[in-house]
């Protein structure tokens, strides 16, 4: 019995270290890592007897640089739109076009491209 509580002793022990995480994540950045989840994908329709004032518009974008990775997506468009409109102070975007671009109608250095235009708004809680 003595050898059992000296072996959960030293267990115990083991694990009340003091212990350093090491994270690819910026530090100077982190807040920017989760500024778009502020701001919500709203549909027009959604406006409709809100109080809500428009900020703005603003514009995300989604590039495939290289081959070997992913074609540009519109969710990565929009994720920069609603990024774009949290630093403007939204709390809502409303999408208004995407634009799926390729080859010479793409931005010099992307393969593929997505760009997404929105207008930023403050709605009130209700």
């Amino acid at each position: 019995m003595n050898k059992g509580l000296l072996l959960m002793a030293l267990l115990l022990t083991g694990c009340a270290g003091d212990y350093q995480v090491n994270t690819n994540l910026d530090k100077e950045r982190i807040s920017d890592y989760f500024t778009p989840g502020k701001v919500e994908v709203v549909g027009s329709d959604a406006l409709a007897g809100q109080r809500y004032k428009i900020l703005g518009l603003v514009s995300g974008e989604s590039c495939q640089e290289e081959a070997n990775l992913p074609p540009a997506q519109a969710s990565d468009a929009r994720t920069d739109a609603r990024t774009q409109a949290a630093k403007m102070g939204a709390n809502a975007i409303v999408i208004r076009q995407c634009l799926s671009l390729s080859g010479k109608e793409a931005a010099p250095g992307c393969l593929t491209q997505v760009i997404c235009q929105a207008q930023a708004i403050e709605m009130e809680a209700p």
